[in-house]
């Protein structure tokens, strides 16, 4: 039996036949540096990323600030359970990505009506608190060279984009953008990977 744990909401929702993906899903592909929502616009929909990855930010004292990176899978957006709270964040495209776009009505009628969707959904929140756990561990845990040292290995991976193209995700991150997610400054980032990591990298390509 298709689960949405192991094959996704959608795939899980196709299998159901259910009738209202066509009226209540689109998917849309976003250019690199394309934000798919930032305040003050509202957004109705639930995002999933289908491909490529994105990047979720505020901004502060009118810099940009990043706090996560989302990846095929992984759903974001404003869920809208926190009445009269401030959303502020946004997300931006870090290359040609596919996004598909839930309306909110509909999303939270799948996860209220369906006990194996609700479960999904529990395993989804579950996931992002461990995610962001995780990170406020590292920053409290290592000292500032070693943090950037370990999410440079931790990002290590491949995506691939809207149009097939694959990418190492370290490789897209910013300089001052891994700063944000360590807790330190870019130019601390700048020395300790031009240092110790890519150092490394054409030594072992040679």
């Amino acid at each position: 039996m298709i689960h949405p744990r192991d094959n996704g909401l959608h795939a899980y929702l196709l299998a159901k036949h259910d009738s209202r993906i066509k009226q209540h899903i689109l998917v849309k592909k976003y250019k690199k540096g394309q934000y798919i929502y930032a305040p003050p616009t509202r957004m109705n929909y639930i995002c999933e990323v289908v491909s490529g990855a994105v990047k979720l930010g505020c901004f502060s004292d009118k810099e940009d600030v990043i706090h996560e990176i989302m990846e095929p899978g992984e759903f974001f957006g404003n869920f809208r359970y926190l009445p009269g709270k401030l959303f502020a964040e946004h997300s931006r495209a870090m290359v040609a990505s596919e996004i598909r776009l839930y309306e909110i009505d509909f999303f939270k009628d799948v996860i209220n009506r369906d006990p194996i969707t609700s479960d999904w959904f529990m395993a989804q929140l579950t996931s992002r608190w461990w995610k962001t756990e995780n990170r406020l561990l590292e920053i409290t845990s290592y000292d500032p060279r070693l943090r950037i040292r370990r999410l440079h290995e931790q990002l290590s991976r491949t995506v691939v984009d809207a149009h097939q193209h694959a990418y190492c995700l370290n490789e897209l991150v910013t300089f001052k953008e891994m700063a944000d997610l360590t807790g330190t400054t870019r130019q601390l980032v700048a020395q300790e990977l031009k240092t110790h990591v890519l150092p490394e990298k054409i030594s072992n390509a040679v």
